[in-house]
C-alpha cells in the first residue's frame, strides 16, 4: 500500500503526528504528507521506518513485514 494523501495514510495508522506549522483541523483528507511528521507518526504507530535513497520518500513496515 502506498499513502499519498492524509485519507491513505489514515487507512493504515492508528494516529497520525502532524507537523507542528500545520492545523490538523484546517486540513483536508487529500492533503499532502507533506503536513505529516512521519517520523513521529511511525513511531506513535509502533511501525519500523525504512529509509530510501529519495529523501521525500519513506517505508514503514507493518506487522509481519518488521
Amino acid at each position: 500500500m502506498v499513502a499519498d494523501d492524509l485519507a491513505s495514510l489514515a487507512k493504515s495508522v492508528d494516529q497520525i503526528v502532524y507537523d507542528d506549522a500545520y492545523d490538523p483541523q484546517r486540513l483536508t483528507p487529500d492533503a499532502c504528507l507533506c503536513c505529516v511528521d512521519l517520523l513521529a507518526t511511525a513511531s506513535t504507530n509502533g511501525l519500523q521506518v525504512i529509509k530510501t535513497q529519495d529523501p521525500f520518500y519513506l517505508k514503514f513496515a507493518f506487522g509481519e513485514d518488521k
